[in-house]
């Protein structure tokens, strides 16, 4: 997304991860509130905001309507694109709306993404100095082994219902900066501009902000416990000999559960 958005004219989009589809879901969104949305925000002015909430009847009338208007201000603009991981889970609802779009499935390492959740998400609430405990440790990564399962179930149907680009995550970080352009041109159809790569150790860097690590494809083993990563193999593993008919089963009970206590479709 960082790549595709800085510096590339021929791109729209708010260099976000909206997630406007599952807020619409689960907090059931009135135009009055999605004129709050930091996501709209990012992607009009105030006062094309303030215009299109009167205009406008519902929530999704107002997203479709605010895209279009993002084409508008962005002159020679080919292309918008939007990056949000838990729009995985609600890809029939997206292109019911949007049926001309194009889906570009990013595939990584099921390990490395619950990871990043842990790392993202609940480290930051439980901080650094409990999440030594073992026990601790454990539980934001079984949480998030559970999340990861349940879109793994989700992606299976998504590639035999629709067409879909494969990108692979591993595949991608090990480009250089010229390579990357080319692969991405191909991969949208539009002639990139040079593109904007942040290293890990560049001055523009941040540990939350590094587009392209090769560290990523295998680093989180490091910190990740031994359970979970026995877990890992043998729920994302390809190869039939580690799964386990047992396992499987309660985990779709545990993603039954989890999908019971929200507003998922």
């Amino acid at each position: 997304m960082r790549m595709l958005m800085v510096g590339q004219p021929k791109i729209v989009g708010a260099d976000a991860e909206s997630q406007v589809y599952a807020l619409d879901s689960i907090k059931r969104y009135h135009v009055d509130e999605a004129k709050e949305h930091p996501y709209f925000k990012k992607l009009l002015p105030e006062a094309d905001i303030d215009r299109l909430a009167v205009s406008v009847k519902s929530y999704r009338h107002f997203l479709r309507e605010g895209i279009n208007r993002s084409f508008e201000l962005s002159e020679g603009a080919e292309s918008f694109i939007e990056k949000s991981p838990i729009h995985t889970l609600y890809y029939s609802q997206i292109l019911q709306d949007y049926p001309n779009a194009e889906v570009i499935l990013v595939s990584r390492n099921y390990g490395a993404i619950a990871h990043s959740m842990v790392w993202a998400r609940w480290i930051p609430i439980i901080g650094k100095r409990l999440a030594e405990i073992p026990i601790l440790r454990i539980i934001p990564y079984l949480a998030a082994v559970v999340i990861c399962y349940d879109y793994q179930q989700v992606i299976q149907s998504l590639k035999k219902d629709i067409d879909y680009k494969l990108v692979q995550y591993e595949e991608l970080v090990k480009l250089d900066r010229q390579e990357a352009r080319e692969y991405l041109s191909g991969l949208i159809g539009i002639d990139l501009e040079p593109l904007y790569i942040e290293r890990p150790f560049s001055p523009e860097a941040s540990s939350r902000e590094r587009t392209l690590h090769t560290d990523r494809i295998s680093a989180f083993k490091r910190s990740t416990p031994q359970l979970i990563l026995w877990l890992e193999e043998r729920l994302f593993s390809d190869s039939p000999r580690n799964s386990s008919k047992l396992l499987d089963s309660f985990f779709d009970m545990l993603i039954r559960f989890r999908r019971r206590r929200s507003n998922r479709p």
